[in-house]
């Protein structure tokens, strides 16, 4: 006798992509919920110095890991920064394939709505 593999519900899976084919709309309360006090300051200050390098993603998430360590910015929140501004929500797939899903265009637009 052999388990059954559970078949994902469409509805279920057009919502957890949805972040794909629409921009996220963030709003002021999920911003200042991931990134209290001055936190968001210092995060968007650290996207904003790395963003140019973006086209090669590596170099792009090894600049600004390098720069959140430099500026005290935890990676928990540099990456909830990048999360929110890529899919609107702060948990959820790696940075790097979040940046290969939207392809550098994409990417590079909504971080710089959240910056």
């Amino acid at each position: 006798m052999t388990a059954a593999t559970p078949t994902p519900v469409p509805g279920m899976i057009s919502t957890a992509l949805s972040f794909y084919f629409k921009a996220p709309e963030v709003k002021q309360s999920q911003v200042a919920a991931a990134l209290p006090g001055d936190t968001l300051k210092k995060t968007a200050s650290v996207v904003a110095q790395c963003i140019d390098t973006i086209e090669n993603h590596d170099k792009f998430l090894t600049c600004v890991k390098k720069r959140a360590k430099q500026e005290g910015v935890g990676f928990k929140e540099l990456f909830s920064f990048l999360r929110l501004a890529l899919m609107g929500a702060t948990k959820g797939p790696g940075i790097k394939d979040l940046l290969e899903m939207l392809g550098t265009e994409q990417a590079t637009k909504r971080i710089r709505q959240l910056l």
